[in-house]
């Protein structure tokens, strides 16, 4: 392909293309426009999935323009409507929107059915009592004018009886009742989300309750108001929609198509429960002309679950998109050593932490970015690394297009070098193809800076198949904290195969292994000297036991220390605590559980490999107790034949037990490790009189010292 070079000279280099040798070659203008299949757009029903899967942040994202119309869409129910004499108004932002969203369709829908019952409104005549004064001009009220005979005023009264045209039947209050209701849903909604200026939300917002101001003003409702405020106070809808449906049923009502939209539209409003199929409720959502965006938001949503899935929970979530700004991350994630952030359309300097190298003249103002997604992987020595990632809802037959030279001119642009990136496209079948997967991948050439870009084609009515594509962008963004893509899947899935480790030890294993992966990988980067420094020093402090510990447990226990010793103040510790934990995992399990057990391998529950430090802490302590299921007898028989003092290996891993609950278990599922922890953690497994790590090398008599330091 065509050697892209950056502005300075560095970071640039020729990018190589993985695609099959038999597609087109590149057009001489660098886009590719042969391999372009035009603009994508969603089905109806790709839609739904993506509205479905990313409706928090759909229904959240509010834009501010003219241009874009709402329409009704169907959505998932999740609850009935409040009354208004029990209204509470929506505390949560994503409820708030969705029941604003619903609100606005199911207002339109409300106005029709009014206008329709209005056009035909019936009434009712009704006995009035009443009293004439000084003559008659009335019907007059025979048996109260017999017992008040005998009474003298001045003038005379006469009771009478006279007949009145109503308003007030139990379809027009229903009606009335109905209006008043959503006008009160439409205010709260508004106010719990103040700020919806210019959006066609509001607008929509504003014709709704004009509408309805208007309506029920009209002589038919405003005569049955007061009664509809008796039924709202009092809590009686329920009974008089019962009424209403018997006298529709009953051929009561004349012309009683418009009475029968207003009851089926209350009668809607309340049976809505979390159970409520899709289809059921509408929202009013932005048409195809939103599809672009609704895309990026999908691709969030699932970019989000791909990681989530990797590491599991996000230490850090943002529920919604309404105060959303390019310089906070959405989601935050604990990655061994690492802490990985996931950002919606941030401002690339604001990412980077340094201007762009392009400016527009004159003026030297910067030439600003914006991808649609990035991640930010933060080491625990105070550098990151940022992984660029667009979503564009086009349709391409190969990697070669406008799309990519973008994300090319992103690189180039950035204030210091982002090395991995990536770009999703629109494939309207899905992910596989009876070919190959829908999947390109760009490299630079070899000899230069490494770099990748990930390039996959997705649609949201194919969930599998997105799945499985997301996946590969969450291994790119996982790559970013430093572990090899060789070591991603051995790394997620350490203690996964372990039967009796509970999902937070498999979750602690998981954290431990990816945590050293990633000390070791940044251990690599730096001078020799460096670390021969801090292993001479480790060697000066604990003497033959650093001589027996072996190259590998003394590489993590270096690099743990240095990073531990180096970081900035206020990093997370948390990856040189982890790092310090597995050396002793691996000595009990190298040194005691493989041996033990190297002719029992094939037996169920007896391959160390898969064992959390949890499960090997409990099969060594039944084995020095006596030989039970979880603990095979070839490990008491190993302990007892290498001579190992059984009590004092049951007081050893009492202690790592607590190392294990209050420290390696803290690290891994509860965030920030702060220098003190970090501290603690130093001076339990090496520098005290008690230290873990000497009393286990002595205790277990392991290997002859080596003639010289592996550090």
């Amino acid at each position: 392909m065509t050697s892209v070079e950056s502005p300075s000279g560095g970071g640039g280099g020729e990018a190589v293309d993985h695609t099959s040798d038999d597609s087109p070659v590149d057009e001489p203008d660098g886009l590719g426009d042969g391999d372009d299949l035009g603009s994508g757009f969603l089905t109806d029903f790709s839609r739904r999935a993506a509205l479905t899967a990313a409706l928090p942040f759909v229904a959240t994202y509010f834009v501010r323009s003219d241009q874009l119309q709402l329409r009704s869409t169907a959505v998932l129910g999740n609850r009935a409507w409040e009354t208004p004499s029990r209204y509470e108004p929506p505390r949560d932002a994503v409820l708030a929107a969705l029941r604003l969203r619903t609100a606005l369709t199911a207002g339109q829908r409300l106005v029709e059915a009014l206008q329709a019952a209005l056009r035909s409104a019936n009434f009712r005549f009704e006995r009035v009592t009443d009293e004439h004064i000084g003559h008659l001009h009335g019907r007059l009220d025979i048996p109260r004018y017999l017992q008040q005979r005998g009474r003298r005023t001045v003038p005379r009264r006469y009771p009478v009886v006279d007949v009145q045209r109503s308003s007030a039947t139990p379809e027009n209050i229903l009606a009335a009742f109905a209006a008043h209701w959503h006008l009160t849903e439409l205010d709260a909604c508004l106010l719990a989300l103040d700020g919806l200026h210019r959006t066609p939300e509001l607008h929509l917002a504003e014709q709704v309750r004009a509408d309805l101001v208007r309506l029920h003003s009209h002589p038919t409702l405003r005569g049955a108001s007061e009664d509809a405020v008796q039924v709202a106070r009092r809590e009686t809808v329920g009974q008089l929609l019962d009424t209403v449906e018997a006298r529709l049923r009953a051929g009561h009502v004349n012309r009683p198509g418009g009475y029968e939209q207003v009851a089926a539209w209350v009668h809607s409003a309340l049976s809505g429960s979390a159970d409520i199929s899709a289809g059921e409720v509408s929202g009013a959502f932005y048409g195809p002309q939103f599809d672009d965006k609704l895309f990026e938001l999908w691709c969030l949503a699932q970019l989000a679950e791909a990681l989530t899935a990797l590491l599991g929970p996000a230490r850090l979530t943002a529920p919604h998109l309404l105060n959303r700004d390019s310089k906070s991350p959405l989601f935050t994630w604990d990655a061994g050593a690492d802490v990985i952030e996931l950002y919606f359309q941030p401002a690339l300097s604001e990412l980077v932490g340094a201007p762009n190298r392009w400016r527009y003249q004159p003026g030297d103002r910067p030439l600003r970015g914006f991808p649609d997604l990035a991640a930010r992987c933060r080491h625990v020595d105070g550098t990151s690394e940022v992984v660029l990632i667009d979503a564009k809802l086009r349709r391409r037959r190969s990697a070669r297009g406008q799309e990519l030279y973008k994300l090319l001119g992103y690189l180039a642009n950035a204030g210091r070098p982002i090395h991995l990136g990536g770009l999703i496209f629109h494939a309207p079948t899905g992910f596989h193809a009876i070919e190959s997967d829908r999947r390109w991948t760009v490299d630079r050439a070899a000899g230069d800076e490494p770099g990748i870009i990930e390039m996959v084609a997705v649609d949201p009515g194919d969930p599998v198949g997105s799945a499985d594509a997301f996946a590969i962008l969450g291994r790119l963004v996982l790559s970013g904290t430093g572990v090899p893509a060789e070591q991603i899947d051995a790394a997620i899935n350490a203690g996964m195969n372990d039967p009796d480790a509970t999902e937070e030890e498999q979750e602690g294993t998981r954290a431990q292994a990816l945590a050293v992966a990633q000390l070791e990988a940044r251990a690599s980067q730096l001078s020799a000297d460096v670390l021969t420094t801090t292993g001479q020093n480790l060697h000066a402090l604990l003497e033959d036991t650093w001589l027996r510990v072996g190259p590998d447990a003394q590489r993590m226990i270096t690099t743990a220390v240095h990073f531990g010793v180096t970081a900035p103040e206020g990093a997370d510790l948390s990856g040189p605590v982890l790092g310090l934990c597995a050396p002793l995992e691996r000595l009990l399990r190298e040194r005691v559980a493989l041996p033990a057990l190297a002719n029992a391998l094939t037996q169920p529950g007896c391959n160390p490999e898969r064992w959390t430090l949890g499960s090997m802490i409990l099969r060594l302590r039944e084995a020095v107790t006596g030989p039970s299921w979880r603990a095979p007898r070839e490990l008491r028989r190993h302990l007892a034949a290498a001579g190992v003092d059984l009590d004092s290996l049951s007081n050893l891993l009492t202690d790592l037990d607590q190392l294990r609950e209050r420290h390696r278990n803290t690290a891994a599922h509860r965030g920030l490790v702060e220098r003190a922890q970090w501290s603690e953690v130093y001076r339990v497994v090496l520098r005290a009189d008690s230290a873990l790590l000497p009393r286990l090398v002595k205790l277990l008599t392991l290997d002859e010292p080596s003639s010289e330091s592996d550090s």
